[in-house]
């Protein structure tokens, strides 16, 4: 079963929707995004010089990617197995921890 799309002919299809093409181009054959924009994810995003993306998820640019929390790298944060936590922490079944005042306890 094949469906049909009807658009005005002063529009044009993209991803199984009729746009206006002013302003506006078509993305991977999915996305309507301004004329400029890229894709992140599943969205359009402005400007390559002010964002970057990384894995699909829109960090500022020059900001590195925990997980899928954006950071900046400046020496306060560590990325330790896809959680942030502050330099210094260790982690603890995925919470951060300081080992100089706190200690981990496993539960089982």
């Amino acid at each position: 079963h094949t469906s049909a799309l009807v658009c005005s002919a002063l529009q044009k299809a993209c991803g199984g929707k009729c746009y206006y093409p002013v302003g506006m181009q078509c993305v991977n054959n999915a996305y309507v995004c301004k004329i400029g924009q890229s894709v992140c994810g599943s969205e359009c995003f402005y400007d390559v010089g002010v964002h970057s993306c990384i894995d699909g998820v829109l960090c500022n640019f020059g900001q590195k990617l925990c997980g899928n929390e954006c950071y900046l790298d400046i020496g306060v944060h560590s990325c330790l197995d896809g959680v942030l936590c502050k330099l210094g922490q260790k982690l603890c079944n995925k919470q951060c921890y300081y080992p100089v005042a706190q200690t981990c306890v496993s539960r089982r």
